[in-house]
């Protein structure tokens, strides 16, 4: 049992440190920027700003202005009775909301701006999408060793983490549902 999960480690640590080289060198890494914006945006319009709905645009430009996320807004459309729909699905903000009420949490004790986009926001973004991310590699490793050996669970691990997108998305595109 102990070899099983120390081939895991194996395969799984040079991404943890990649992921975490990446995180430390990122004095705001932006993880809400372009169409993950989409996504999480759905937290912060309705937990802070009280307009689910989208009817402020505004407030929503100058956020994504300010931190640097996007050249401008193309996540939303008008519709007839003036509320904005984000192209995206809710889904996703589902599963950035452990992130989003701990960046909350910590914004109230680093005393950064609680607007749903500050640093705060962005690194809990970052550490639970580590987490996210060993626990579907784990879970995906665990099935494997299952229905194969141990050597053959390591080499599919191996490929799945270094021979697909799986590794760029990994490290470099955090909040991509693309994983």
């Amino acid at each position: 049992m102990l070899k099983k999960y120390a081939l895991f480690l194996i395969a799984y640590l040079p991404v943890f440190f990649l992921q975490a080289d990446k995180f430390s060198s990122d004095e705001n890494p932006k993880v809400t920027s372009w169409d993950v914006f989409g996504y999480y945006s759905y937290l912060p319009q309705t937990f802070i700003n009280n307009d689910p709905g989208n009817k402020d645009l505004m407030k929503l430009d100058a956020d994504c202005r300010k931190y640097e996320f996007s050249p401008f807004v193309y996540h939303f459309h008008k519709t007839k009775k003036e509320y904005h729909v984000s192209q995206y699905s809710y889904g996703m903000a589902i599963l950035f909301a452990p992130a989003f009420f701990t960046g909350h949490i910590a914004a109230h004790f680093t005393g950064d701006e609680k607007d749903g986009y500050s640093p705060p926001y962005q690194y809990s973004m970052l550490i639970w999408y580590m987490i996210y991310i060993f626990i579907s590699l784990l879970f995906f490793f665990k099935v494997i060793a299952r229905l194969f050996s141990l050597s053959i669970a390591f080499v599919l691990l191996c490929v799945l983490l270094y021979g697909t997108n799986y590794y760029f998305y990994s490290i470099y595109g955090a909040g991509m549902p693309h994983l």
